[in-house]
């Protein structure tokens, strides 16, 4: 909201110097203008011939024709001396420092005769449909004023007296305003007239209309009535009477905003204008600018006297002091607190203790799981997934033992150790930053951990709630869950057994676990046997009954009813679909929302609507209208890194639906779009974690599951992948949980498509799985270089060898006669030589 403050300090018959301040929100120093009009003599006769013709005796075609023809003079000359060339033009220099988009509102201060002139007509205001015109008539001697309306709950419509005259018919008939009272008085006496004014539940508004009334007998008539009415929080006039300008000053002096109708009109018209201006001020309008929105309404219509410069004007309340001095805009919510009620449900978030006034819906599960808390160490709630495990425990069940209990609540995540440990040192006298490693080493006793935290609390009772249990089967591998399970199963194997001190459930456990997930928990050799043993309760999907409660109870907590008929609609939403609860939740604060935002007049009348039902979508289509407009604001880089972001967020289900999963905040990118995420509430960041604000999400966002769809196989690898990597950071010189042969070249494929939506921790796993194939190839080539340099030296020494010998053999002496053996007679000596 931007305030012009404007000071016309003269009249028509001199030069008028203008002081123009601007003031907005978050400014320091408001712009400070001096400029100056010329005198105007024929502007100033032009408006004296208006007046002559303001209040004829009888209204004929001529009279009509001839002030129709002097109006629309009137409003030329007024503007064209606005526009004077030889100063400063007013609307450039308002242009000059003003968004036509701004809410403005331009404070007249001058005299009488000044104000009387069309400043609603002024041609400035044309460019800016979001501007307003106001009055203040300077007092030096008026003090400020603090605005005090009515002391009244949020159930107690708005308050208006009206004073009319005797012909007068009641003008509200198909024109429904709700949430305000009329209390109508036909030309009552002086008595009437103050026993109304003082009466003790006081009036927001008070309007007077009819020929009946006069500003002299007026003012004294109402002057200690209207001092009583004001201590009372009476706040607004509105002013149908003849010459009613002049009553303007005496409404001013006492703090009230007027509404005056600057030529009196018929009282039908009046009412007809007052309704028009309520309605805008209604759906959220700024006083002034309800009242500019009515006149073009208005204008619309052939109302007899709203033609041309027969327009209601307003006039804020007297102030003194210096023209800087800070002027407040009066809303509707400053009148009406209602519209600032807190929304009474939750969108997809759990409720919690605090929640607990407008969580409706689950008494008769809250009673049998008190009763559950009374009887046996162990609980387990057992449900679909959206059904509202976590709310009922949270919000149902907690609160009921706030007062005689200590209560410990973690989810199990990815290192349920860790987060039980946490979840206790908030209950010990001295917190162990190292009782996680105690207790899965042994070296602390989780009995005399729970002991050392109830004599602490100095309760009675321990509750220790984990929440989400499902988490334990989808983060974590065998090993830790093994581990867990025999710290935090340990008192309720003590409870078990009678001889043990801890047979009085001075400590019982509490799980909620997703119903996908029952056989996982009964196939756990430690869970199994004591879920079989302690009976779980099973959470059935809400009836009819419970889903109105549900709906209507925490609005009706609030102050605030449903349109008939739209309680059913949404029930009939969800009456086939028990894990929709979520769905129905987030609906109704989409509703709250938008009324809030698109629709203010329905929320301000205490009611939710079938048109804003509507607009959001539904139960059906309401989360994933709500994700697409905020997905769609994104640009197309923003875009991206959300899908790769909203995917890592999810594990994909192995014979179980898909399951939500946090993610340590230093493994994700973009801050920025994490915190636009988690304002659209559709993310939780916490310190160190980013979590989806719940699994419902994946199923109501046709895009999501989309992703999801196209990413599965990716997904799935990661899944399978996740424990290898992670028990090679905790040992990395394993060499044996690095990857090899082909899973190594799928890892491979993966990382070059999705770099940037894989952990560090698993890049830094491919990485050094490549480097030891690459040493092993290198192992390799080399034991091949040595093995062909042996063989070849093989080969070089064994020709070598051979090539030695024949060296010897030629080295020999050549024998060239040869003498036959005696005993050999050849018959042909020839043989021999």
């Amino acid at each position: 909201m931007v305030l012009v403050l404007l000071d016309c300090d003269g009249n028509l018959n001199q030069v008028v110097t203008l002081t123009l301040e601007i003031q907005a929100e978050g400014q320091a120093t408001p712009p400070r203008i001096v400029d100056r009009l010329p005198p105007n003599l024929a502007l100033a006769e032009c408006y004296e011939q208006w007046r002559s013709l303001a209040h004829p005796c009888a209204s004929t075609p001529e009279h009509l024709a001839q002030r129709q023809a002097l109006t629309a003079t009137l409003i030329q000359e007024f503007n064209q001396w606005l526009r004077s060339e030889s100063h400063d033009n007013l609307g450039d220099t308002l242009r000059t420092h003003l968004d036509p988009t701004d809410d403005i509102v331009v404070l007249v201060q001058a005299s009488v005769g000044l104000q009387g002139l069309p400043w609603q007509q002024w041609d400035w205001l044309t460019q800016y449909p979001k501007a307003a015109i106001a009055f203040r008539t300077p007092d030096p001697r008026a003090e400020a004023r603090e605005l005090k309306p009515r002391d009244r709950t949020a159930l107690q419509p708005l308050r208006i007296l009206m004073v009319l005259g005797q012909q007068s018919e009641p003008e509200d008939r198909d024109r429904p305003l709700p949430a305000i009272e009329f209390c109508r008085l036909i030309e009552p006496s002086r008595a009437q007239l103050h026993q109304h004014l003082w009466d003790a539940q006081g009036w927001d508004i008070l309007c007077l209309s009819g020929a009946h009334l006069n500003p002299e007998n007026t003012a004294q008539m109402l002057h200690h009535g209207l001092k009583k009415a004001v201590k009372q929080g009476l706040v607004v006039v509105l002013l149908n009477i003849i010459d009613g300008l002049a009553f303007v000053p005496t409404l001013a002096a006492l703090g009230l905003y007027t509404i005056v109708m600057r030529e009196p009109v018929s009282d039908a018209v009046a009412q007809t204008v007052l309704y028009q201006i309520l309605r805008n001020f209604q759906r959220g309008q700024p006083l002034s600018l309800a009242v500019r929105t009515a006149q073009a309404q208005l204008q619309a219509v052939d109302w007899d006297g709203l033609e041309g410069m027969g327009l209601p004007m307003v006039y804020y309340p007297a102030m003194g002091g210096s023209l800087s001095q800070s002027y407040g805009v009066l809303t509707w919510d400053d009148l009406n607190p209602t519209a600032t009620l807190p929304c009474p449900y939750r969108g997809l978030g759990a409720f919690t203790a605090a929640d607990a006034a407008v969580f409706r819906g689950r008494q008769t599960m809250v009673e049998r799981l008190a009763y559950g808390v009374y009887s046996q160490p162990l609980v387990a709630l057992i449900g679909a997934a959206g059904m509202g495990k976590s709310s009922l425990v949270l919000a149902g069940l907690v609160p009921q033992f706030a007062s005689e209990a200590a209560i410990a609540i973690f989810r199990p995540g990815t290192t349920p150790l860790h987060n039980l440990a946490t979840a206790l040192m908030k209950l010990l006298p001295e917190p162990d930053p190292l009782l996680a490693l105690k207790l899965a080493t042994g070296e602390a006793n989780f009995l005399a951990v729970i002991k050392s935290a109830l004599q602490h609390q100095q309760q009675p009772r321990l509750l220790l709630i984990a929440d989400q249990f499902e988490e334990l089967f989808t983060g974590c591998d065998r090993t830790t869950q093994a581990e867990f399970l025999e710290v935090f199963l340990s008192p309720v194997h003590a409870a078990d057994t009678t001889a043990s001190p801890w047979h009085t459930p001075k400590l019982t456990v509490i799980l909620t676990l997703r119903a996908d997930f029952l056989e996982a928990a009964l196939t756990d050799a430690q869970l199994a046997p004591l879920l079989c043993r302690h009976q779980p309760e099973l959470l059935m999907p809400m009836t009819p009954k419970a889903c109105h409660a549900a709906i209507v109870e925490p609005a009706e907590a609030v102050g605030v009813s449903l349109e008939s008929g739209l309680t059913e609609r949404m029930i009939a939403a969800v009456e086939n679909e028990p894990g929709r609860l979520p769905w129905l939740e987030f609906a109704l604060t989409r509703l709250w929302d938008y009324q809030r935002e698109q629709e203010p007049e329905g929320l301000r009348s205490h009611q939710l609507t079938h048109h804003a039902y509507d607009a959001i979508g539904g139960v059906e289509q309401a989360i994933a209208r709500y994700a697409e407009q905020a997905y769609h604001h994104l640009n197309r880089a923003a875009q991206a890194q959300t899908r790769r972001l909203f995917t890592r967020l999810v594990q994909p289900g192995q014979g179980t639906a898909p399951a939500r999963r946090s993610i340590p905040l230093d493994d994700l990118g973009d801050r920025d779009l994490l915190t636009y995420w988690a304002d659209h509430q559709l993310l939780v960041v916490e310190s160190d974690r980013v979590e989806l604000v719940h699994e419902v999400l994946i199923h109501a966002w046709d895009r999501f599951q989309s992703w999801l769809l196209e990413d599965r196989g990716f997904q799935l690898w990661q899944e399978r992948s996740r424990s290898q990597w992670q028990q090679w950071h905790q040992a990395r010189s394993d060499e044996d949980k690095l990857l090899q042969g082909m899973a190594l070249t799928e890892a491979e494929q993966w990382l070059a498509q999705r770099d940037t939506e894989l952990a560090p921790r698993a890049r830094e796993w491919i990485a050094a799985s490549v480097a030891l194939r690459q040493r092993e190839a290198r192992s390799r080539r080399w034991r091949q270089l040595w093995f062909a340099a042996g063989l070849l030296l093989a080969v070089l020494w064994a020709g070598a060898i051979r090539w030695q010998h024949h060296q010897e053999q030629d080295k020999a002496p050549t024998r060239t006669n040869r003498t036959c053996p005696a005993a050999v007679q050849p018959l042909d000596r020839e043989w021999c030589s």
